[in-house]
Protein backbone atom coordinates (compact mmCIF):
# COMPACT_ATOMS: atom_id res chain seq x y z
CA UNK A 1 0.00 0.00 0.00
CA UNK A 2 1.51 3.22 -1.20
CA UNK A 3 0.98 6.14 1.21
CA UNK A 4 0.64 9.67 -0.14
CA UNK A 5 2.21 11.89 1.68
CA UNK A 6 1.17 15.58 1.89
CA UNK A 7 3.54 18.52 0.61
CA UNK A 8 4.78 19.73 4.23
CA UNK A 9 6.08 16.52 4.43
CA UNK A 10 8.13 16.70 1.05
CA UNK A 11 9.21 20.43 2.95
CA UNK A 12 10.43 17.97 5.34
CA UNK A 13 12.11 15.55 3.60
CA UNK A 14 14.16 17.53 1.70
CA UNK A 15 15.03 19.66 4.92
CA UNK A 16 16.11 16.42 5.94
CA UNK A 17 18.04 15.77 2.78
CA UNK A 18 19.60 19.04 2.62
CA UNK A 19 21.11 18.81 6.22
CA UNK A 20 22.45 15.27 5.71
CA UNK A 21 24.15 16.20 2.48
CA UNK A 22 25.60 19.41 4.36
CA UNK A 23 26.81 16.98 7.59
CA UNK A 24 28.97 15.01 5.03
CA UNK A 25 30.43 17.76 2.92
CA UNK A 26 31.63 18.71 6.74
CA UNK A 27 32.68 15.53 7.66
CA UNK A 28 34.79 15.69 4.12
CA UNK A 29 36.44 18.75 5.38
CA UNK A 30 37.54 17.36 8.80
CA UNK A 31 38.49 13.87 7.00
CA UNK A 32 40.69 16.31 4.63
CA UNK A 33 41.91 18.39 7.65
CA UNK A 34 42.51 14.99 9.75
CA UNK A 35 45.10 13.97 6.52
CA UNK A 36 46.84 16.88 6.82
CA UNK A 37 46.93 16.75 10.38
CA UNK A 38 48.28 12.92 10.06
CA UNK A 39 51.27 14.21 7.23
CA UNK A 40 52.48 17.00 9.23
CA UNK A 41 52.33 14.69 12.89
CA UNK A 42 53.97 11.75 10.74
CA UNK A 43 56.72 14.38 9.64
CA UNK A 44 57.67 16.20 12.61
CA UNK A 45 57.01 12.81 14.94
CA UNK A 46 59.58 10.63 12.94
CA UNK A 47 62.80 11.22 14.29
CA UNK A 48 61.39 11.78 18.13
CA UNK A 49 59.40 8.56 18.16
CA UNK A 50 62.04 6.57 15.61
CA UNK A 51 59.19 5.61 13.26
CA UNK A 52 56.89 4.03 15.25
CA UNK A 53 53.75 5.58 16.36
CA UNK A 54 51.56 4.10 18.83
CA UNK A 55 48.02 4.85 20.12
CA UNK A 56 49.59 4.54 23.99
CA UNK A 57 52.87 5.93 23.55
CA UNK A 58 53.89 7.80 26.47
CA UNK A 59 55.35 10.94 24.21
CA UNK A 60 52.68 12.93 23.38
CA UNK A 61 54.12 13.29 19.78
CA UNK A 62 53.83 9.99 18.90
CA UNK A 63 50.41 9.40 19.55
CA UNK A 64 49.17 12.07 17.17
CA UNK A 65 49.35 10.35 14.18
CA UNK A 66 47.16 7.39 15.29
CA UNK A 67 44.49 10.07 16.55
CA UNK A 68 44.32 12.15 13.85
CA UNK A 69 44.34 8.48 11.83
CA UNK A 70 41.36 7.64 14.07
CA UNK A 71 39.44 11.24 13.24
CA UNK A 72 39.76 10.62 9.42
CA UNK A 73 38.05 6.98 9.82
CA UNK A 74 35.69 8.23 11.45
CA UNK A 75 34.81 11.35 9.85
CA UNK A 76 34.93 9.23 6.22
CA UNK A 77 32.46 6.88 7.97
CA UNK A 78 30.06 9.62 9.38
CA UNK A 79 30.17 11.38 5.59
CA UNK A 80 29.14 8.00 4.37
CA UNK A 81 26.43 7.63 6.85
CA UNK A 82 24.84 11.01 6.10
CA UNK A 83 24.91 10.34 2.45
CA UNK A 84 23.19 7.07 2.99
CA UNK A 85 20.63 8.86 5.30
CA UNK A 86 20.24 11.19 2.75
CA UNK A 87 19.95 8.60 0.07
CA UNK A 88 16.50 7.81 2.29
CA UNK A 89 14.68 10.96 2.19
CA UNK A 90 14.53 10.93 -1.40
CA UNK A 91 10.96 12.62 -2.96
Amino acid sequence: MVVNLPPKSMKNRALIRFACKLAAVLFLLLALWSFLWIASSYSMAFTECSGTYELFSPNPRCRQPAIASLLALASFIGAIAALFIARRFRP
